[in-house]
């Protein structure tokens, strides 16, 4: 890591304010708190020039794109704009992190199809002319983006945000390991809990067996078995009982 650290220093002496950007990273590394985490991945965004940091992670596993994990130092429109499925899905940078691995460059012209637009109205109002691009790829088919952004748009911030661009995919994989713990506790503070009897039932439900065969095992009437699978079907969102199988299945819930 050292050596690599000592190739963007020299590829990039004269761009940016290196000291602000290893002590962000350093910062990054020793965060004990998410907003210790969040202040130093801004901290490293502002000591590469832009106004604006935001980290998204899209929930792999089962979990809704409302779900997502979302910090950010925009104004609060944005940070509801990644928290709303239907708008992240026309959101055209998450579409672009979500297929590809390299960082880019983006502006309006990125906005340009009709769905897209109402997106950059709000990106627009929340004072994000354009900004750098770089795709998160995590653990459990996680996906999702960072994005440093700024107010003023021009050439020659394009120009110099190019050259940044090994820099800030540095600052990208530090921030992707470092956030893993709290993203971590975050997705499992919002998974759905199954009491234990649900938990035993979805056990042997997982299993292949009837809602009379589970009443048989744990001697109880299989009406007490329906009424607990209602609950679980409720609690997972979904209509079947095999559907709740396949989610609980996806989430983890089943140890």
């Amino acid at each position: 890591m050292l050596a690599t650290h000592d190739s963007i220093r020299r590829h990039h002496a004269g761009c940016v304010p290196f000291d602000s950007i290893d002590e962000a990273i350093a910062r990054l590394r020793h965060a004990a708190t998410l907003s210790d985490w969040f202040d130093a991945l801004a901290s490293a965004g502002r000591g590469a020039g832009f106004d604006y940091t935001t980290f998204v992670l899209l929930p792999g596993g089962g979990l809704h794109r409302d779900d997502a994990f979302v910090r950010s130092n925009c104004a609060p429109s944005i940070v509801r704009l990644y928290r709303n499925g239907r708008t992240a899905r026309a959101c055209p940078l998450l579409d672009y992190a979500c297929a590809h691995a390299s960082p880019a460059v983006w502006g309006e012209e990125w906005y340009a199809e009709p769905r897209a637009r109402e997106v950059f109205d709000q990106v627009h109002d929340g004072g994000l002319r354009w900004g750098v691009l770089l795709p998160l790829h995590g653990p459990g088919c996680k996906t999702g983006m960072l994005s440093f952004a700024s107010r003023a748009d021009t050439a020659a911030a394009r120009t110099e945000a190019v050259a940044q661009l090994a820099l800030l995919g540095w600052v990208r994989d530090i921030a992707m390991e470092t956030a893993l713990p709290h993203v971590e506790r975050f997705f499992a503070s919002i998974l759905p809990k199954f009491t234990p009897r649900e938990a035993e039932i979805m056990k042997w439900w997982v299993f292949g067996k009837t809602a009379s065969e589970i009443s048989t095992i744990l001697d109880c009437s299989q009406s007490a078995i329906n009424f607990h699978l209602a609950n679980i079907r409720t609690k997972l969102g979904v209509n079947t009982s095999r559907a709740a199988g396949v989610k609980a299945i996806e989430l983890g819930l089943l140890k």
